[in-house]
């Protein structure tokens, strides 16, 4: 497990998140559905309000599923500490669970099929100027 700080209009989410393809300047993680984004471009917070690419993954429990998303951050941006607040993974049934990361590889080089948004960084304000987060830009000017 991982650790990263996201921002979608001013709103920052810790999400654990879950390693599934690694470079020298990107990563792609894949994080739970609570942080995946609502049509209204806001946080979705649930499975259900995503309007984006959600995914089900077995989890390591067994006859369970968690709901996933792809994202590609900055490498610099990943932590291995644990930050405040942070988002679980969870069952359909809203359960605590971790994903099975041999599944969630499997799943992103099959169907899948590389499907993630990209991240873009941002410095933050203030006393938190020195702490990367990404933000989600949707097209426009």
């Amino acid at each position: 497990i991982v650790h990263c700080p996201l921002l979608l209009r001013g709103v920052v989410r810790n999400a654990k998140s879950i390693v599934v393809k690694s470079g020298p300047s990107r990563t792609v993680l894949a994080c739970p559905a609570a942080v995946g984004i609502a049509a209204s471009g806001e946080w979705a917070g649930s499975e259900g309000a995503c309007c984006g690419a959600i995914f089900h993954c077995v989890c390591i429990e067994s006859n369970k599923s968690c709901a996933v998303v792809f994202y590609d951050v900055s490498t610099e941006a990943i932590s291995l500490k644990a930050l405040p607040g942070g988002i679980d993974f969870t069952t359909t049934d809203e359960e605590l669970a971790l994903p099975a990361k041999e599944d969630l590889l499997a799943m992103f080089q099959g169907s899948v099929q590389g499907d993630f948004l990209t991240m873009q960084t941002d410095g933050g304000a203030g006393e938190e100027s020195n702490t990367l987060f990404h933000e989600v830009t949707f097209g426009g000017n």
